[in-house]
């Protein structure tokens, strides 16, 4: 049961973080901010415009993954 959790949420993070640009240019600067930088948008209230359909995906991802480390004990 782990084994399918595993095979399906790692291309289902993979698929999340490409649709939401991660692996652009734009992408890679947005994830290689500094922590001061984070924060001084969260003051400002500036999240960063990631589109629901990969947020959704990467936490169904985070999940998944979760479920096939709990599939390992059960």
């Amino acid at each position: 049961m782990s084994s399918v959790a595993f095979n399906v949420a790692f291309p289902w993070l993979l698929s999340g973080s490409w649709l939401a640009g991660d692996f652009t240019r734009e992408g890679w600067k947005r994830l290689n901010k500094t922590v001061a930088t984070i924060y001084q948008d969260a003051k400002q209230r500036q999240p960063p415009t990631v589109p629901p359909l990969a947020r959704m995906m990467n936490s169904g991802g985070g999940i998944m993954i979760l479920a096939g480390i709990v599939g390992w004990f059960v």
